[in-house]
């Protein structure tokens, strides 16, 4: 017997089963369980650098860093006007190398400050 320090006696009351313990599932299934959970909020198209960046910060916590299921998580979270933008995108990911790069350049292009009101708001700073 192995010196696993388990005896036959014990393992004589274990069923007989067509299950294997396999020691690395249970990180795997911590992984899939952490990643379902995830809570991102929805997309701020008044914010969108702002908004990817909190979604980001929760994807580094929750250890997802595949571009795919970073796109896929993106994406859900989107309105329909916001789909409308980037059909092309969500018609043919598969056609782009990352996906998620894609979105997030067109979605912050889209709604994001242009470099002229950026400094509108600069020159309006009570501080200044």
């Amino acid at each position: 017997m192995a010196s696993n320090n388990v005896s036959a006696h014990d393992t004589a009351a274990l069923p007989d089963t067509d299950v294997h313990m396999d020691f690395a599932t249970p990180p795997l299934v911590a992984l899939a369980t952490a990643v379902q959970q995830i809570h991102l909020p929805p997309f701020w198209p008044n914010e969108p650098k702002l908004w990817f960046a909190s979604i980001e910060a929760s994807f580094e916590l929750h250890k997802i860093y595949s571009p795919r299921t970073r796109y896929m998580r993106a994406l859900a979270l989107l309105p329909v006007d916001s789909l409308c933008l980037v059909r092309d995108l969500v018609r043919g990911s598969a056609d782009f190398e990352d996906p998620y790069t894609e979105l997030k350049q067109r979605l912050t292009g889209a709604f994001g400050k242009s470099q002229w009101q950026l400094a509108a708001e600069l020159l309006d700073h009570p501080d200044l």
